[in-house]
């Protein structure tokens, strides 16, 4: 009887939890967009396009095009235990130039990011899904790594960049 006593009050709780929060969505439904959320919009369709800038270049070698879409302090966190997580965090644009694409030019020329999902995450992030193309130039085996990237934006510029990988198989390849 006590059991079914708790249980009731649950599902009271749960059933008056779930309408309070089914009125405050049809409330936010109804509601204008503010100035403020028509600039979030704006800023994510902005950082989108940046984002696709950054691909763009990157797939054609040109890293100058890409370091100028960052912000002169970006922070740039290389997944751990790849082949660039040795020096990260790499802070600033000089950073990065050396640290970052010096090093991919001459150990992955070529490299190419295939981009499969690129989405906003919020109004000051950006998420990609994809795949790391490329020869290792030390061992001439190829990879096909698994990546996703998550960018953050300040004034329209990258102020951070995050790296996830397949460090497996980028690891497997470098042998």
């Amino acid at each position: 009887m006590k059991g079914t006593l708790i249980a009731c009050w649950f599902f009271a709780f749960i059933a008056l939890a779930a309408s309070s929060v089914t009125g405050n969505a049809q409330q936010i439904k109804k509601a204008d967009k503010s100035p403020t959320q028509k600039t979030g919009e704006q800023m994510t369709e902005k950082n989108l396009g940046v984002t696709k800038k950054i691909y763009e270049a990157f797939n054609q070698g040109d890293f100058s095009a890409v370091l100028e879409l960052f912000a002169p302090t970006v922070k740039w966190v290389a997944a751990e235990n790849s082949p660039l997580g040795d020096k990260s965090p790499y802070r600033g644009l000089s950073k990065v130039r050396n640290g970052v694409f010096a090093r991919l030019a001459g150990g992955l020329p070529g490299l190419k990011i295939e981009t499969d999902e690129l989405f906003a995450a919020g109004d000051d992030k950006v998420v990609m899904l994809g795949y790391y193309d490329g020869v290792f130039k030390a061992t001439g085996k190829p990879i096909h790594a698994q990546v996703a990237h998550v960018w953050t934006f300040s004034g329209g510029k990258v102020v951070k960049f995050q790296q996830y990988t397949d460090t497996y198989q980028l690891a497997k390849s470098a042998k």
